[in-house]
């Protein structure tokens, strides 16, 4: 039992934002929807790195001396069809953009995995979980991008090191 500053403190029994529960069945179905969710932001995760490595590049170029350009540059070179790279759509002010924008995608996709109830616990792996009850105990129906459905579980606190097969859940 953990220990407080009172002493020792019973673990919660039920994850206390959650107030939707899975079966194997509902969760299954579930999995198209959140396979692309989780597809979407693995992708935008990838994107954001890079944008923001282009950001680090640019900003390193507008503060080299002799630079030169001005906003009015970079806002003709875009016009001017500025290719993805190009010095004119890497301005600072331009990527700042694109990033707050994939940063918006990304944040309604998990919006959107919090309104159907499911956790999200890591994008690069695509991992989630799915909130159930057994016998009273809530646990985690755990999923994984590459798994063709939910074959494992988790309690509250082991996480996906803690997994274990459905057949073990009783």
């Amino acid at each position: 039992m953990p220990s407080g500053p009172d002493g020792p403190q019973a673990v919660s029994r039920y994850h206390r934002r959650v107030t939707d529960f899975y079966d194997i069945d509902r969760a299954n179905a579930r999995l198209p929807e959140v396979r692309r969710v989780l597809e979407q932001l693995r992708a935008e995760r990838l994107d954001l790195i890079a944008l923001r490595d282009r950001l680090v590049a640019a900003r390193g170029r507008a503060e080299a001396p002799g630079d030169g350009r001005t906003l009015v540059d970079e806002a003709l070179g875009e016009a001017a069809g500025g290719a993805p790279g190009s010095a004119a759509f890497d301005s600072p002010r331009v990527l700042d953009a694109r990033i707050r924008a994939v940063i918006d995608q990304m944040e309604a996709a998990v919006v959107r995995l919090d309104a159907w109830s499911v956790q999200l616990r890591d994008i690069e792996g695509g991992l989630a979980d799915f909130p159930a009850l057994v016998n009273g105990r809530q646990v985690w129906l755990c999923w994984q991008l590459g798994e063709d459905e939910i074959h494992f579980w988790h309690d509250l606190t082991s996480g996906f090191g803690g997994r274990r097969p459905l057949i073990e859940l009783s």
